[in-house]
């Protein structure tokens, strides 16, 4: 009712009626409140119907928010529709936030190349000019197809864009951007998903060699691959030295869990003392003296 002008002015005394920006507003809200089951595109197609009336064109944003909405309560074929329609229009153009909506819809519907295509030409279109939004964007990116479980597709794409190693012929132009540790994470994150250690270990290796720093989610993602050898923890907590990296208590207790699957209960007693060194008091709670409890009754049965 508040976008309906008579009303509006007469509760609120506006100078005029609603315009393109408190549209998006209604339309943003009921995106965030959609979710299978509660499909609430109804309430979107009335707002549109109301804007059209007062000769308010959608605009990005409007179509975003719409997607969003489809895509929360699972009515992809719909979210395509909108994702069509926005890509056809002469006027408007897909931004980050449309091409990470159409992700899933476009990969669940064969349409990867398509995808990748968007992805391309929101990096040229700001490779060397606004490096910031590229890195911040394909953070967003990789996470929605890591938590989608499209891991290798999630790989393909890193691979692509910032480890210069070519996949479906995809030429880049511009200045490259380098890629961050939360990139990394996010990947080294979905192997820890997938049970992949060769390669989580292998990017890992990437890692140290083009200079990335490493921080505490990057050991604990990597401690959570099962079978992982004394040595190998050993000489992975070298290497995170070398980089002089200051763990935080969650990665203490994943390699003290780590060496506990491995069976050395030496070793995990070892960094229950250095995170005590390290963290003092954060490193005593409940939770730590749990991970240690259970690394020493892992390490004695192995």
């Amino acid at each position: 009712n508040l976008l309906r002008g008579d009303v509006a002015r007469k509760k609120f005394a506006l100078d005029g009626d609603p315009d393109i920006y408190s549209f998006n507003s209604l339309l943003t809200a009921v995106a965030k409140c959609s979710k299978p089951g509660r499909n609430l595109l109804s309430i979107s197609d009335s707002c549109l119907v109301t804007m059209k009336k007062q000769g308010i064109e959608s605009d990005t944003l409007t179509y975003n928010a719409r997607i969003q909405a489809a895509v929360a309560a699972n009515e992809e074929n719909r979210a395509i529709q909108l994702i069509d329609e926005l890509l056809a229009s002469p006027k408007l153009s897909a931004d980050r936030y449309t091409i990470n909506l159409a992700l899933m819809p476009f990969v669940n519907s064969g349409r990867k190349g398509q995808m990748l295509a968007l992805m391309r030409d929101f990096y040229e279109m700001n490779a060397g000019k606004n490096n910031r939004i590229i890195v911040s964007a394909f953070e967003a990116f990789l996470n929605t197809l890591v938590q989608n479980d499209e891991v290798g597709l999630a790989r393909d794409v890193f691979d692509a864009f910032f480890l210069s190693i070519p996949k479906d012929r995809m030429q880049l132009t511009g200045i490259r951007p380098n890629p961050t540790t939360k990139h990394f994470n996010i990947m080294l994150g979905g192997y820890s998903k997938i049970g992949d250690s060769q390669k989580a270990f292998e990017l890992f290796d990437i890692m140290l060699d083009i200079g990335v720093p490493v921080d505490g989610f990057t050991v604990t993602s990597l401690m959570t691959h099962p079978g992982i050898s004394p040595e190998k923890i050993t000489s992975l907590l070298l290497q995170i030295e070398s980089e002089r990296v200051i763990l935080n208590p969650a990665a203490y207790r994943s390699i003290i869990g780590a060496y506990g699957d491995a069976g050395d209960a030496a070793s995990a007693c070892w960094m229950f003392v250095e995170m005590g060194h390290v963290c003092q008091k954060r490193g005593r709670g409940a939770e730590t003296w749990n991970a240690l409890l259970g690394a020493l009754a892992r390490g004695c049965i192995g």
